[in-house]
């Protein structure tokens, strides 16, 4: 998997100084994306939900429970990405 340099750039700007920006460990779902990637360029992006007693678990465990606090962050960063290409 290859993030394209200029999304990846926009993910950078959208996380700013208040989150995290960088080269992740590899992980489930970047497969898939890198199929993707040979045909659109795009940028993986992991918006975390654990650090708390009751979601320190993996996604598919049946004591994982969400922190719903966690949606937000996501649903901020994808639009911040969408404004961010669209040039605002």
């Amino acid at each position: 998997m290859c993030n394209d340099a200029e999304l990846a750039g926009a993910a950078r700007r959208v996380v700013g100084r208040g989150g995290r920006a960088g080269r992740g460990r590899s992980g489930h779902g970047r497969r898939g994306l890198a199929w993707y990637q040979r045909h659109l360029p795009g940028v993986f992006a992991l918006v975390g939900a654990g650090g708390t007693e009751r979601t320190d678990y993996p996604h598919h465990h049946p004591r994982f429970d969400i922190d719903e606090r966690v949606l937000l962050v996501g649903l901020r960063f994808f639009l911040g990405m969408v404004l961010d290409r669209r040039g605002r």
